[in-house]
């Protein structure tokens, strides 16, 4: 845990010389301000004018505020490792004593590991619906584990950050099991029941223990194909 300890705060020092990442790390609460604020006045005004309401997608929105709060915490660490593979220091990290996995631990996991109050957190203060707890803390489980994958997704594939920056669009395809949940009645909406996106949708709707193990069964697959990937692509 020391050596762990030790490449995450290198990693921290390294996001202070980056504009891009550190706009990263308080981004989910400016996107949950935004959310709080401007959906709410962007409904007022669609009723005055239109009469449309928002109000009954406020639902998915807080979905998707809980699912991209791990995913852009997850790009920042995707980023400090591509940046360090440019550099070659995976190498010194892979036969030093920190190794490979302390390494990835530094990077990803204790990330995610802040991410999940994190995510909790902006949920908290700028949901526009009420959840119980039961479905923030599932919902927000799977999202972690979620950001995490697609953080494997984008140092498995890309060879730098500007291909980084590519790849990380595809967190929007990743994303498309949420509308699926709402704009799609069954059976058809199980179409995207393999994405862990659509089972963090259906927990907000329909919580129940199907919803749960089907989310951490697609989100644990997703991130060990990506990690066997990166391994593949590293350490060969």
């Amino acid at each position: 845990m020391r050596m762990v300890y030790r490449l995450f705060t290198i990693g921290l020092k390294q996001i202070r010389r980056d504009g891009m990442l550190l706009f990263l790390l308080p981004a989910p609460f400016l996107l949950g301000l935004v959310f709080r604020f401007f959906l709410p006045l962007a409904d007022r005004l669609l009723q005055r004018e239109l009469s449309f309401s928002l109000e009954p997608w406020y639902r998915m929105t807080d979905a998707f505020l809980l699912l991209m709060s791990p995913c852009l915490v997850a790009v920042v660490g995707a980023f400090l490792v591509l940046e360090e593979l440019d550099e070659g220091l995976h190498h010194y990290y892979t036969i030093t004593p920190a190794g490979r996995g302390n390494y990835l631990a530094a990077r990803l996991f204790v990330p995610m590991l802040w991410a999940l109050p994190c995510s909790l957190l902006v949920e908290v203060l700028f949901g526009l619906t009420v959840l119980s707890w039961r479905q923030m803390v599932w919902a927000t489980l799977l999202s972690t584990i979620f950001g995490g994958s697609l953080g494997m997704l984008i140092i498995s594939f890309a060879q730098n950050k500007v291909e980084g920056l590519a790849y990380s669009k595809i967190i929007g395809v990743f994303a498309l099991g949420l509308p699926a949940v709402w704009l799609l009645k069954p059976p058809a909406q199980y179409l995207a029941a393999w994405l862990p996106s659509f089972w963090i949708g259906k927990i907000l709707v329909e919580p129940d223990g199907g919803a749960v193990f089907f989310g951490l069964l697609t989100s644990l697959f997703w991130a060990l194909v990506f990690l066997k990937r990166y391994l593949a692509k590293t350490y060969t």
